[in-house]
């Protein structure tokens, strides 16, 4: 596997070698997994050219956009997000496409399940199961970055691989 720097991936994962790698989840393992040069370079640029100049922050621009929390502006006419008071006692699941990949190959999706807490290994599971009906585990695969790798540690949320080519089904609306 070919990896010039943390975070950038120049050769796409098979579905074995993204077994391997999530079934070890060691910080080791899971750090060589990256995106490519070009999905790194626009995933930097539109941090960097639209959010960092909209949002006062990466955190402020998630929850706005994916927990569609209320928002205010701040001296730098950025938007702050107004966390509700009831956010964390109102359960909230977010399923996404990720917009800026892992470098993995054709077939394979990947998917964000955000949360406004953190959720236990079954609730994942469960949310997994019923996001992927009659899925087995040779389709779907998920982890949590350790907090060393988290380019949002603030937010909770766990990566989904799925393999298309193995007949993972997802449901409309992600």
């Amino acid at each position: 596997m070919s990896q010039s720097r943390l975070g950038i991936c120049e050769t796409p994962f098979t579905w074995s070698r993204l077994q391997d790698v999530i079934q070890d989840g060691s910080l080791e393992a899971l750090s060589t997994l990256g995106r490519t040069p070009e999905v790194w370079r626009e995933y930097r640029d539109f941090k960097n050219s639209y959010i960092l100049q909209h949002y006062a922050s990466t955190v402020d621009y998630l929850m706005i956009q994916i927990f569609q929390c209320p928002c205010t502006t701040n001296n730098e006419g950025k938007k702050v997000h107004i966390k509700p008071d009831d956010f964390e006692s109102n359960h909230k699941i977010i399923w996404r496409k990720n917009d800026f990949p892992y470098s993995v190959e054709s077939g394979i999706e990947h998917y964000i399940l955000w949360a406004n807490v953190p959720l236990a290994e079954k609730d994942v599971e469960r949310h997994v199961q019923k996001q992927f009906p009659n899925n087995t585990k040779d389709s779907l695969l998920w982890f949590v970055n350790p907090m060393e790798l988290q380019s949002v540690p603030e937010l909770w949320h766990a990566h989904i691989m799925a393999n298309m080519d193995n007949n993972a089904r997802v449901l409309d609306g992600v």
